[in-house]
């Protein structure tokens, strides 16, 4: 049986009078957003739940919480003895920071599971520092041996190393901290290194990692690993060999990558893992790649490295962003040369575009469906030009040939010096209505 309250409801809803019959079965328990009444704490109190396994808790604001409900902390404290004597409780997912370390002390040595969202990593103000509540989480997590899964905000090697006690029996593993600031990777990798029965690992974000020494050969157990935004030097460092899929990667960072590190990268990827490597989308956004300014005949610069890249574009998916400083006309035309067919959207984002490059989009990349240009440095006119282009382009080839623009998105276009809000989006405005009077068919869309 799973109860689930929604965000604004009040708990009585789902748990009127007489419903405390049925809760004995109750195994799954989700309170996300919503408001506990003292009825409805003494329904759940009053009914044994000897079945519970999986408590779910998402904490209202001050501001939500009906007069005289009890917060969520108070129902914490009031169950926490009953839920302690329950066997079967087992997996607590918690989005609360303030809940944290009172199930932690009443629950640890029984947990096989834990989730602790991103918020529950409070940091002192204007800084990356933890503050001492969450040292003091982390030093009650390192009490939970039973673990075998765990999804934590750990930033670092020293916040994980604190929870390491109670990591030996664990099989996986989810950091899913954003990490800001620069951190020893080469710790961190020795942290998880040292995980006995680790088997697999998600890292959603360390591209900030610094990495000086390389792991590829290191004694690894690694089964399954997902990188969510990593750098070129710490893909080509990490230990694949013990992969039994393909390494899922969202984000490639090769911004200051030297092209033998990102040759490496690339080596370690596809030759390194013995079952391959894939690229994967998170909730909906392509697969990512960041990349220098484009320097006009340089040995590091786009067009060098998108050349090198070409084994692992080539299984890209239906999408791909870009992240770069600008974008000029050759290394648009070396991405039609890399990236396969299938690859019918591209992002370009976060910096300039010119008229030139964007009409080398249409030329070079025919197959792209679905353009989106975000907070980009382009004029409403520049947008314009490329779609006529991309019309003319496929009315001259009578409809039968490359061109298959359909929608070109502009998110949050950069607003020139000296040009007012009300006059910068009447001049996207006006382009909209042009493109959908002489388009052909293409949207264009507008995202503020």
């Amino acid at each position: 049986m799973l109860v689930t309250c929604a965000q604004g409801l009040s708990l009585d809803v789902l748990l009127p009078p007489g419903v405390s019959a049925l809760l004995p079965n109750l195994q799954v328990l989700a309170v996300v957003q919503c408001i506990v009444t003292p009825a409805a704490r003494a329904t759940l109190l009053d009914a044994g739940c000897s079945r519970l396994w999986q408590v779910q808790i998402e904490a209202l604001s001050a501001q939500q919480q009906a007069p005289g409900a009890l917060s969520l902390q108070q129902l914490a404290t009031a169950q926490l003895r009953q839920l302690a004597i329950l066997p079967s409780l087992s997996n607590i997912m918690l989005k609360d920071a303030s809940c944290s370390t009172l199930f932690l002390i009443a629950l640890g040595t029984q947990l096989t599971r834990l989730v602790l969202h991103e918020s529950s990593r409070q940091c002192l103000p204007g800084t990356q520092t933890p503050t001492p509540a969450w040292r003091a989480t982390l030093q009650h997590i390192a009490r939970c041996t039973r673990l075998l899964e765990l999804n934590i905000p750990c930033a670092t090697a020293e916040e994980l190393g604190l929870v390491a006690p109670a990591l030996q029996q664990l099989r996986t593993l989810e950091l899913n901290h954003v990490c800001a600031v620069e951190a020893d990777g080469d710790a961190m990798a020795e942290v998880l290194l040292g995980l006995p029965h680790l088997t697999s690992l998600r890292w959603d974000n360390a591209s900030l990692h610094t990495f000086k020494r390389w792991h590829t050969d290191r004694p690894c157990r690694w089964e399954t690993l997902f990188l969510g935004v990593f750098s070129a030097p710490q893909l080509a460092r990490l230990p694949l060999h013990s992969l039994k899929q393909p390494v899922q990667l969202w984000g490639l960072v090769v911004k200051g990558a030297a092209l033998r590190e990102v040759r490496a990268a690339v080596a370690n990827a596809t030759r390194g893992s013995p079952a391959g490597f894939r690229w994967e989308e998170v909730r909906g956004d392509p697969p990512h790649l960041a990349l220098d300014k484009f320097v006009a005949g340089s040995e590091t610069g786009a067009p060098a490295v998108l050349r090198v890249l070409q084994p692992l574009l080539a299984s890209l998916p239906s999408g791909l962003g870009l992240v770069g400083a600008g974008w000029d006309t050759e290394p648009l035309s070396v991405l039609g040369e890399v990236l396969p067919r299938t690859c019918t959207r591209l992002m370009l984002g976060w910096g300039w575009i010119s008229r030139e490059a964007l009409e080398q989009v249409a030329r070079s990349l025919p197959w792209v469906r679905f353009l989106q240009l975000k907070e980009q440095d382009v004029s409403p006119e520049d947008v314009v030009a490329f779609v006529r282009l991309a019309r003319r382009l496929k009315q001259q080839e009578g409809g039968a040939g490359e061109v298959r623009l359909e929608e070109v998105v502009v998110e949050k276009p950069f607003r020139p010096e000296g040009v007012g809000e009300r006059k910068h989006r009447k001049a996207w405005e006006e382009a909209e209505r042009e493109v959908r009077k002489r388009g052909g068919g293409v949207v264009l869309k507008l995202v503020w």
